[in-house]
């Protein structure tokens, strides 16, 4: 569930394999109340990557693309 960012007060499982490998993990924003600020429709153009820039650029880190998905995914995680 907290794969890649933390919720909730818990730690993302990628935080946590960075961390074992004596590496530094980068700062992702915090999913907790994320429901509540999303905007659905930035949203979908972020998930079929449409987006001409990137949000947060000094991250290397990139959320992956659902392009078949991008219409109803920002509704369901908004929710």
């Amino acid at each position: 569930m907290h794969a890649c960012h933390r919720r909730d007060g818990q730690n993302s499982r990628w935080s946590e394999i960075l961390e074992d490998e004596a590496l530094t993990p980068e700062f992702l924003p915090s999913l907790t109340w994320a429901g509540e600020k999303l905007q659905p429709a930035w949203t979908a153009k972020l998930l079929a990557g449409e987006h001409d820039h990137r949000a947060r650029p000094w991250l290397k880190a990139r959320m992956p693309r659902f392009p078949a998905r991008a219409d109803l995914l920002p509704v369901g995680l908004s929710r």
